[in-house]
């Protein structure tokens, strides 16, 4: 049996359900950098090498990735989703 989450951590833990279950729709440049960064919970840097790209253009990819993902969570009318998403931008 699972505790009760309250307030943010509710909120991350069903962000981070929706992110897995969303990913299939982005492009698979900007799926890699946002899992990495988002469910993985790796550094931009991390990732940057991991690529084998400039930390400047994970930033890019993360940032078009989750805009994608606003304009999903909004079309859909998840409440809740796009205050995750943009809590999470300021990470890394």
């Amino acid at each position: 049996m699972t505790r009760p989450q309250r307030g943010w951590q509710r909120i991350w833990t069903t962000w981070r359900y929706w992110l897995v279950l969303q990913m299939p729709s982005l492009n698979l440049i900007q799926r890699d950098a946002l899992y990495l960064i988002a469910v993985e919970g790796l550094s931009y840097t991390c990732v940057a090498e991991a690529l084998a790209i400039p930390v400047g253009t994970v930033h890019s990819r993360v940032a078009r990735a989750r805009s994608n993902l606003r304009d999903l969570a909004d079309y859909f009318g998840q409440e809740g989703i796009e205050d995750a998403i943009t809590a999470s931008e300021g990470e890394g």
